[in-house]
């Protein structure tokens, strides 16, 4: 599926009404949106491989917004997400160079809003025909993939039972539509904001958040309640791109910060966070009353899902950047990350949730 070597897959398929559904994206372990690269979601049929459709992340294919040698962009890092209708909300990721070059400043090589990067986009599951899309960040020079899964569920929106779609990304920010038509519902910032709107200077400045920042990992639903995991980790970055080092700054990762946010998901508001002493990479996952994540420095979390209250947390012997998955009544978590140990211990842990 990918066109050319600059292309790859990377990511899990979601499969509904015999159909495969996966994308591209514009990078593989050789290459890493260094142009040329083009982000084509593609529906199989699951028992004989057969092309259906595909829909093509960049709004003008391969032409890549008029420079193809320079540009990328587009396709999926997680799975679709399909509703009862039939409707495919597919999340894309962002446009390339980023956060611009010598020659092409402020991602200049791409002049326009670059669709359809950085959005969320509805698609008829039987024939990819476009129904919708809201785009997050137009032409992004910050690195701000709308890519995290879009959770579907029925809400009441002004007394009235209404089918809406929330997701999120790495802008730090999350957003609700109606799922038949895209009107936007509420937007919710979470973790800190800083230089993250507006093109670039030349001089180098810091960003929150950063390329490792915003919401990194899945969101989960549960009693009307959105759980968002974040992360504050900057980025130091100028109109010509990058000065080097992790995503463009000298901070170690010790120095990243995570939160947890519940939303009430039919109005946007806040019902309660914590702040976590390291970067939340653990996604959300509940179970009955209960909502779990992680940080990156290897502690698992329980919150009430109504309160926000701390139940118990555990320390795993590695660093942890996998999510938590439950089994009947045993939490299973992976710790494979370094985190900050000096002899981490990567293992896969079970967790009673017996009381």
């Amino acid at each position: 599926m990918p066109r050319n070597n600059q292309e790859g897959i990377d990511m899990t398929p979601q499969v509904f009404d015999n159909t495969v559904v996966f994308s591209t994206v514009p990078g593989n372990v050789n290459s890493f949106y260094k142009g040329n690269g083009d982000g084509i979601v593609w529906a199989l049929d699951a028992a004989t491989g057969k092309t259906k459709w595909k829909f093509n992340t960049i709004s003008d294919g391969a032409k890549l917004f008029g420079n193809p040698k320079v540009n990328s962009g587009g396709g999926l890092w997680y799975p679709p997400s399909v509703d009862s209708q039939g409707r495919v909300f597919i999340s894309i990721a962002n446009p390339a160079p980023l956060y611009g070059t010598p020659k092409f400043p402020n991602g200049s090589s791409r002049p326009g809003p670059d669709l359809y990067t950085n959005s969320l986009v509805a698609l008829d599951g039987q024939t990819g025909k476009l129904l919708w899309f809201r785009q997050a960040v137009p032409h992004d020079v910050r690195d701000y993939d709308l890519m995290i899964p879009a959770i579907v569920t029925p809400l009441p929106i002004q007394g009235v039972e209404t089918e809406v779609v929330v997701v999120a990304g790495k802008m730090g920010k999350v957003y609700a539509y109606r799922a038949d038509n895209g009107q936007r519902l509420w937007t919710r910032p979470v973790g800190k904001h800083q230089n993250d709107t507006g093109p670039l200077p030349r001089k180098i400045i810091t960003i929150f958040p950063g390329d490792l920042g915003g919401v990194e990992t899945p969101m989960a639903l549960a009693q009307g309640r959105v759980f968002v995991p974040w992360l504050n980790f900057p980025t130091r970055a100028r109109a010509t791109g990058l000065p080097g080092g992790i995503a463009g700054t000298t901070a170690g990762l010790n120095t990243g910060r995570g939160g947890f946010t519940a939303i009430d998901a039919a109005t946007g508001k806040v019902l309660w966070q914590q702040a976590l002493p390291s970067m939340d990479f653990g996604a959300a996952t509940v179970a009955n009353d209960v909502v779990f994540t992680s940080d990156y420095a290897g502690t698992i979390y329980a919150f009430d899902t109504q309160t926000g209250k701390t139940l118990w947390t555990a320390k795993a012997p590695a660093g942890i950047n996998a999510f938590p998955a439950i089994d009947g009544d045993t939490l299973l978590v992976g710790a494979a990350a370094p985190g900050f140990l000096k002899k981490p211990q990567f293992q896969l842990i079970a967790y009673s949730l017996q009381p």
